[in-house]
């Protein structure tokens, strides 16, 4: 999670990056948080990449959570 929390704190203000893919870094839970709680406030990523990141079904909620408040995202 520390590495996931200072990918994020990276983007707060990105305005250039449109696609994320953190795949294959097993950020779980605490990390799909993070990251969702980022894309909340940033609609100029309109991709996101979270394959083999261990999430479960309440990281998965996250995102449902931050889909709804992205309107910018188009592909998960």
């Amino acid at each position: 999670p520390e590495a996931t929390k200072a990918i994020a704190l990276s983007l707060r203000d990105n305005v250039t990056l449109l696609k994320l893919d953190i795949s294959g870094n097993w950020i779980g839970i605490e990390g799909s948080r993070l990251v969702c709680r980022l894309l909340e406030e940033n609609d100029y990523i309109t991709e996101l990449v979270l394959a083999e990141n261990k999430i479960g079904s309440e990281g998965a909620l996250h995102v449902a959570k931050m889909i709804q408040i992205n309107t910018g995202l188009k592909e998960v």
